[in-house]
């Protein structure tokens, strides 16, 4: 009885060390860090602190950009949001040239802490995870087209550079009217970039 209990604790013992191989597989250190030559625009996008913000003006062309300083591979990117509802993450395919999405967001919002302070981390997802991703670049944008804070406004003719949502009419189909975003600024806590194995 003895001599088989401890083979089978021999061989529960080499199983648990196998198993531990398999799932210590471990992310890189952050990579998008400026410790390792990224670069962020605004700076706060990447500057590993969870209490400053990144903002982008309310403009037509709210972008983010994260620069490494060489090719990375890139499997999984998180981004700790502050007020983004819509926007698209891409990556610059360094051979083409050309910006390639890997990840859209669409109408999501999330109550994620009514004890938050900030009035837009209420009202969005705090954050998005994005894995199982495999490409290399030396570059990340994320390309925002609503915010949580961005307001509709009614108006009877839209002007050059503004951004309809959507045209609805009045009573009785009458007095047509356009429903016009209002920018706010975007909001970004922090970005992180990984790839698999301890460098």
């Amino acid at each position: 009885m003895t001599r088989k209990t401890s083979i089978l604790g021999f061989v529960l013992l080499i199983g648990l060390s196998f198993s531990g191989c398999i799932l210590s597989s471990q992310w890189s250190h952050n990579l998008a860090l400026p410790t390792y030559g990224a670069e962020g625009t605004p700076p706060m996008l990447n500057d590993g602190k969870l209490d400053t913000i990144a903002t982008v003006d309310a403009n037509n062309t709210r972008v983010f950009t994260l620069k490494f300083s060489e090719i990375q591979s890139v499997q999984k990117v998180i981004i700790r949001n502050g007020n983004l509802f819509w926007f698209d993450v891409s990556y610059l395919d360094t051979e083409t040239k050309q910006w390639k999405t890997f990840h859209s967001v669409r109408h999501r919002r999330h109550i994620s802490n009514p004890y938050q302070r900030d009035i837009s981390a209420q009202r969005a997802q705090p954050e998005f995870v994005i894995d199982r991703l495999d490409f290399q670049t030396n570059m990340i944008q994320v390309n925002v087209s609503r915010t949580v804070d961005d307001q509709i406004i009614p108006k009877p003719m839209r002007e050059p550079g503004d951004q309809v949502v959507n045209m609805r009419r009045g009573v009785g189909g009458h007095n047509p009217f356009f429903r016009i975003i209002k920018p706010a600024q975007a909001k970004i806590r922090e970005i992180e970039v990984y790839h698999l194995g301890v460098q």
